[in-house]
């Protein structure tokens, strides 16, 4: 007696739909792999410019002699502050085409944020008391550049700090 050891046509399209099932959500674990990196990547890009420029601009405020603008108890998009480094006399922080800049003194004004992110708001507010060294807060928001408009690169994060000029 002969007995025929091969698979039969049924279980051979079982084996394939359970193959195909099980292909199937490895694509679909691996695609969402690669799309939360990209929205990690995006969030990190976004985390580590506003906390660059904080630093910065937190650095700029506390080595300063005063500040010009915005004056006592009021806030602005610029911020300007005297030194007493006549090469960094003023020092003017703004916001333009969306990225933040520096300009210290008659120099050319640098970006402090990469272009890989904007600033969609920016705002000091001089926090000081009459007779005290001033305090400014700074706020700002920042959002990724979603150039290629995917879901995963729509990130936008605030940042604010209060810093004070240091008393000499």
């Amino acid at each position: 007696m002969k007995t025929n050891k091969a698979f039969t046509l049924l279980e051979l399209l079982i084996y394939i739909g359970m193959a195909a099932i099980l292909l199937s959500i490895v694509a679909v674990i691996g695609i969402n792999i690669l799309l939360s990196k990209a929205r990690l990547a995006a969030i990190d890009e976004v985390s580590y410019n506003g906390r660059y420029a904080l630093d910065k601009i937190s650095d700029l405020i506390s080595n300063a002699s005063g500040v010009t603008a915005p004056v006592l108890g009021a806030s602005s998009s610029s911020l300007t502050l005297s030194t007493a480094v006549s090469s960094t006399n003023p020092t003017i922080v703004n916001v333009s085409g969306g990225l933040i800049y520096v300009k210290l003194g008659s120099a050319t004004a640098q970006p402090i944020i990469s272009t890989e992110v904007s600033s969609t708001a920016l705002t000091f507010t001089n926090l000081g008391i009459t007779g005290d060294p001033a305090a400014v807060r700074t706020q700002l928001t920042l959002q990724y550049n979603n150039t290629s408009n995917r879901a995963e690169y729509n990130v936008s994060e605030a940042f604010a700090t209060t810093a004070n000029i240091r008393t000499q």
